[in-house]
């Protein structure tokens, strides 16, 4: 799996990206084939940026729950919450800077918890 990141974001990659601010490869990262793939599939930024979110917002609860040291289980746990944050004021609203609107399956929703009782260990004792 590749990873490649313009700062320029001259692409809808780069773009998808930086709004998800994944931009460092050695952090957990949405591979440049998954973008690509999402953006070919839903035919859209917005779309994009929401699917390889929610995507990421699973690989960080999933890390969170994986590491036993405080600390870090915290900081993965709380980029977690920020991002799903995110994510849902994004599928309610749109994002941020990019014209097109959120998509009707999405809009107007909230992201589905994975497991409400995992995210409520997860975070609720940070």
């Amino acid at each position: 799996m590749s990873f490649n990141y313009d700062p320029s974001n001259s692409t809808d990659k780069d773009l998808v990206r930086f709004k998800l601010d994944d931009v460092v490869e050695s952090d957990l990262s949405i591979p440049d084939e998954t973008i690509d793939a999402e953006l070919t599939r839903t035919g859209s930024v917005t779309a994009t940026i929401l699917s390889c979110g929610q995507a990421l917002y699973l690989k960080l609860l999933k890390k969170a729950k994986e590491l036993d040291l405080g600390s870090q289980k915290r900081i993965y746990g709380n980029r977690a919450r920020e991002l799903k944050d995110l994510l849902d004021e994004w599928t309610q609203n749109g994002v941020p800077g990019i014209s097109e609107p959120a998509p009707l399956a999405m809009a107007g929703g909230t992201l589905e918890e994975p497991d409400i009782t995992v995210y409520q260990d997860l975070l609720g004792n940070l």
